[in-house]
């Protein structure tokens, strides 16, 4: 069986995940394909002299939980990596 490997960006200063929306697609495909997916959670910083670029994001893990329940009920195998 052929394996299928995806890397997916998650930014908590965003509200919208679009890389997250697709894996779930891809999930739900039910494809034939042995499917890995990693996480990697965070952010970059922009320009320093923009006042308007947040300085950092705070995010509990309530938010993460519910960020990746959709994956957990679905029963999806993934590794995530914060920075």
């Amino acid at each position: 069986m052929e394996k299928r490997k995806f890397l997916v960006v998650v930014d908590p200063s965003h509200e919208k995940h679009l890389a997250l929306e697709r894996m779930l697609e891809i999930v739900r495909q039910k494809r034939k394909w042995d499917l890995e997916f990693h996480l990697i959670m965070g952010f970059e910083l922009g320009d320093k002299t923009d006042t308007d670029t947040p300085m950092e994001v705070v995010r509990a893990n309530d938010w993460f939980n519910e960020l990746l329940r959709p994956l957990d009920e679905l029963g999806v195998s993934y590794t995530t990596e914060f920075f």
